[in-house]
């Protein structure tokens, strides 16, 4: 089995450094990688009609984005497990 979390944490920027003063702020991590917010704006569908940059930034939003509604927000949640008495 292979144990490399330790390397994917470090490259995520989320893990062990070797700079533990070094702080990590998504928020620049989003404006560096993702300058449009096209990634951003891929998954929550809240953020779908807010353009450019300021996907990165909703609570700023003089409107903020309304909520869509838990049925489309993907797959329904599981049943809960029934137990069946055995004889």
């Amino acid at each position: 089995m292979a144990d490399d979390h330790g390397n994917w944490q470090w490259g995520a920027g989320t893990g062990d450094d070797t700079r533990p003063d070094r702080p990590f702020n998504p928020l620049c991590q989003a404006h560096r990688f993702d300058p449009d917010g096209e990634y951003v704006r891929r998954y929550p569908p809240e953020l779908a009609e807010l353009p450019g940059r300021r996907a990165h930034t909703p609570w700023r939003e003089e409107r903020p984005p309304p909520r869509v509604p838990a049925p489309d927000r993907g797959p329904r949640p599981l049943k809960p497990v029934r137990r069946i008495r055995s004889g």
